[in-house]
């Protein structure tokens, strides 16, 4: 392309000769962030986890404090692969340079199967594992290498993060929204941030959206070296920060006007249906209880009446067992009275042992079924012709069918909840698919205990209808659910599963998020503007301390400062509508900071930063009261 806009033909000499000139400038624009860095007191250890986010972890003094101290989300991503050379049979070229930012967490080699790591033997390294704030600023960034998303990446950021941060904070155990509705409805109950407390708004995907960027990178850096490689995404997720902190008042905002709309109308909304289905408060956190009780109890029989079914099979094993030994005994006597030849003495030494084998059978029948009559506290003697036939209701089953209709229950309830999202006013058509395809590889398992339970039910003695699957995907709400009329506890008649039940419970609980929201955002956003107070107290005063001594940093100071001011500007407008209004409950103008003892050193307590600080602090209230 350059050589095209210059009228110059195309060398390859002139792409080397770019590739060392654009690392040239990299370095010298590094080492210019060095200096300011320096200059700023920004280049402690672990400064960028302390402020990279300023509305997570710049902490007030008086500020409420919340369930968790900050959200963020984790995540992998095998797009920004890198093929390893020597795979080719070439040798990559030394290069000693390596990673810049401070976010890389050191590399480390896979340690799992030889067939993982001859899977991803092509590949130097097989992606990145990534930690962004809930405002999707990255945090940590690790390579992963020769393996797909093990475990030790997330163990090893959350362990950075509980070092630095301690360990009241939410991160990898919560299932993103987006993709918790792949997950089982069990799952989804205890980690799906929808239905845990002190989430708020959160969806946890922000890992999504920044790989949805980072993905251009891939074309570019997939047969680049290792220190290439770390610089276009270092240079990708610098530019990302700084557009995340350039639209961070607009974000606050949004989710503020949004929170405080719900806040006011759903009130009303819930407390009509209320009134209508008769139901309180108190009954939305017992729906949820009662459900997820319900879905764990479908993993497994009960203990009684899985040894009451066992109990009617040991039966019928009994009896087949008695008719055989009386078959094989028959046929003993009748060639005891037959002439004696080579084959009849062979056919009488096989029907002997035959006898005997079957003998050894029903004592161990025998036996079984006495300890199992023990444990279920029977009395009397059962097996007899008679109870092959009545045995089922001799025992007086709670259940009109046998087990296997709970395994057909097991994976299908899960489904019925799924697929009443598809319906959903307001789910997108991203949701949708997402869910039509997890339910999709899902079908298998259905189908399987679809089957087993067409078997059995075609089996009874009163014979129950057949299902097929064409019936069970149309199902919407498990009202539709015939197969749970026949299930030992009608589902249908339980109030947590009715359709309007269920509606009005989202309903709650997207109340009680929408609070927590504005709990979060009302302590995020005086966290905002003090850092911004803060920010310009100490360009202006690095500015003024190093332009006798230092003219060239001073001017890059200046030329920072200026851009950041003008996106400081467009958030001090965003914020004023934010705390002008009058439910507004936060902290109104800046307030103190709450530092680390290891950031403190780098403080200048003197008379005139006090006094530039206080005039700082008065000009932005004044332009806030404005």
């Amino acid at each position: 392309m350059l050589c095209y806009m210059h009228n110059v033909p195309y060398c390859s000499y002139l792409c080397q000769q770019f590739s060392d000139a654009f690392d040239i400038y990299l370095e010298i624009l590094h080492h210019v962030d060095l200096h300011v860095s320096e200059a700023l007191g920004r280049n402690g250890p672990d400064w960028c986890l302390w402020n990279t986010c300023s509305t997570c972890f710049y902490k007030l003094e008086g500020e409420p404090s919340l369930q968790f101290s900050f959200l963020c989300e984790m995540d992998g991503n095998n797009s920004l692969k890198r093929v390893d050379i020597s795979t080719r049979g070439q040798a990559e070229c030394p290069d000693s340079r390596s990673f810049r930012m401070d976010y890389w967490l050191t590399r480390w080699c896979n340690a799992g199967p030889e067939q993982c790591k001859r899977m991803y033997a092509m590949f130097a390294e097989s992606g990145i594992f990534v930690v962004a704030c809930c405002h999707g600023n990255i945090l940590l960034a690790c390579d992963m290498i020769w393996s797909g998303e093990l475990a030790k990446y997330p163990l090893a950021m959350v362990n950075k993060l509980m070092y630095v941060h301690g360990p009241n904070i939410a991160c990898g155990l919560i299932v993103g929204s987006f993709h918790g509705h792949a997950h089982n409805r069990a799952c989804q109950l205890d980690w799906h941030p929808h239905y845990v407390t002190g989430m708020g708004w959160a969806d946890f995907e922000g890992c999504e959206r920044v790989f949805a960027s980072s993905n251009a990178l891939a074309p570019g850096t997939r047969h680049v070296s290792s220190f290439h490689h770390h610089q276009a995404i270092e240079q990708h997720f610098a530019f990302w920060d700084e557009d995340k902190y350039a639209t961070l008042s607009h974000y606050l905002s949004n989710h503020y006007r949004e929170a405080l709309k719900i806040v006011k109308d759903y009130p009303a909304q819930l407390k009509k249906i209320q009134d209508t289905n008769g139901i309180s408060d108190d009954d939305f956190a017992c729906y949820l209880g009662t459900e997820k009780s319900y879905l764990q109890g479908l993993r497994k029989e009960p203990p009684e009446e899985t040894l009451q079914f066992e109990y009617v099979e040991a039966l019928d094993l009994l009896c087949q067992h008695r008719t055989n030994w009386y078959d094989a005994q028959a046929t003993v006597n009748r060639l005891r009275g037959s002439i004696a030849t080579p084959e009849t003495v062979k056919a009488m030494q096989k029907a002997i042992r035959k006898v005997s084998s079957l003998a050894g059978r029903i004592e161990m029948t025998e036996q079984h079924i006495l300890f199992i009559k023990d444990q279920l506290g029977l009395r009397g003697a059962h097996w007899n012709e008679a109870w092959r036939s009545t045995g089922y209701q001799s025992i007086n089953l709670p259940s009109k069918i046998p087990p296997s209709s709970g395994r057909a229950r097991t994976p299908c309830c899960p489904m019925s909840f799924e697929l009443s999202k598809l319906n959903i006013s307001g789910t997108g058509y991203k949701l949708r698919t997402h869910i039509t395809k997890a339910l999709t590889r899902c079908s298998e398992a259905i189908q399987k205990a679809l089957s087993r339970y067409n078997e059995q039910a075609e089996q009874m003695a009163l014979p129950q209808p057949t299902l097929t699957w064409k019936q069970i995907v149309e199902y919407s709400f498990l009202g539709e659910f015939d197969l749970l009329r026949h299930a030992r506890n009608d589902v249908h008649q339980e109030s947590w599963a009715k359709p309007a039940n269920r509606e009005a419970t989202v309903q709650y609980l997207g109340l009680l998020q929408a609070r927590e929201e504005l709990a979060r955002l009302e302590v995020e956003i005086p966290r905002l503007c003090t850092w911004m107070v803060n920010e310009q107290f100490e360009y202006e005063d690095m500015i003024k301390r190093t332009d006798p001594v230092n003219s060239p940093l001073a001017g890059e100071l200046r030329s920072r400062w200026a851009c950041r001011q003008m996106v400081n500007e467009l958030h001090e407008r965003c914020l004023h509508w934010i705390v002008e209004l009058p439910e507004y409950r936060g902290l109104r103008g800046p307030d103190f900071m709450i530092m680390p003892d290891d950031m403190q050193d780098g403080l200048v307590d003197d008379e005139d930063r006090l006094v530039g600080d206080i005039e700082a602090l008065d000009s932005f209230v004044d332009n806030i009261e404005d």
